[in-house]
């Protein structure tokens, strides 16, 4: 696993060299992101690796179950769908319902979990990215 964490994050970073840059001089472009991101990755591999090293004995695993494997599924479906909302729907809304689908999959119950963690996450994302860094949601 810390060898597949630390190869995605130096694709990361491979992939995020070949960006053009916007503008001549500027602090941080489209590389700027995508390489922060990559770093984090090559990192977490190694930090992975060294633990593994350190702790060898290997955790118990749960048996695979039918319950599960349905709450895979329906993690699996909400991400779909967001996706394929996202093409008729403006990101608030459909942000939001994604955020309460997955909360109440993961065991997530009550106003706090399905109402207010999914509005408040969509309008800070969409408050970060769509208003102050104008990326088109």
């Amino acid at each position: 696993m810390a060898v597949a964490v630390s190869v995605a994050g130096g694709i990361t970073i491979w992939l995020a060299a070949a960006l053009e840059t916007s503008a001549v001089g500027a602090s941080s472009g489209p590389r700027w992101w995508p390489t922060v991101l990559g770093g984090m990755l090559v990192a977490g591999g190694v930090a992975i690796g060294l633990v593994a090293l350190r702790r060898p004995d290997p955790v118990s695993e749960q048996r695979v179950s039918a319950h599960g494997l349905g709450r895979l599924g329906a993690v699996v479906a909400a991400i779909v769908l967001y996706g394929l909302g996202w093409h008729f729907f403006h990101f608030l809304p459909v942000t939001a319902v994604f955020l309460a689908a997955l909360m109440f999959v993961t065991g997530g119950r009550g106003a706090k979990a399905l109402i207010v963690f999914p509005a408040s996450t969509a309008a800070i994302l969409y408050g970060l990215f769509g208003l102050l860094l104008r990326v088109p949601l």
